[in-house]
């Protein structure tokens, strides 16, 4: 499932998309889901963005609210740019890779918890903590 987004929400990735001292970062110009999910320079992109802004200790991506993910969106267009006519593709597409890569590492980081390894570096310790504290409460192959 695809996050709403709303008309404001157009209008300013189109003012970021369309600003005049803008550098043009990565051209976007292939929205189809197979291109979007299988560009590796997306994929990474958007899997250091999830990482670096890893916050709170949601259990899904479905769970993360709208705001957050239009703010990765966001740091997903000082990246990489395309024609503003594609913008609701690139969110649709950005949703559907980062709830991808979001369950596998909440996979990984589960699985890595259950074998007693520390939290990885980039997360924060109470994040971590949290976690753990979500991985208790359920069986860690849930």
């Amino acid at each position: 499932m695809v996050p709403h987004i709303d008309g404001q929400f157009l209008r300013d990735v189109e003012a970021v998309l369309t600003a005049p001292d803008r550098g043009l970062g990565t051209w976007v110009d292939k929205t189809t889901v197979t291109w979007f999910k299988f560009n590796h320079q997306l994929a990474v992109a958007i899997g250091d963005i999830l990482q670096r802004n890893f916050h709170h200790a949601w259990p899904t991506y479905r769970m993360i609210p709208v705001v957050f993910k239009a703010r990765w969106f966001f740091l997903l267009t000082r990246m990489h740019t395309w024609d503003s006519r594609h913008t609701v593709t690139v969110w649709t597409q950005f949703n559907l890779v980062a709830r991808t890569l979001y369950r596998d590492n909440m996979r990984v980081l589960k699985r890595g918890w259950a074998r007693g390894l520390d939290k990885p570096r980039w997360m924060t310790t109470t994040v971590w903590n949290d976690l753990v504290d979500m991985f208790t409460e359920f069986d860690p192959d849930d």
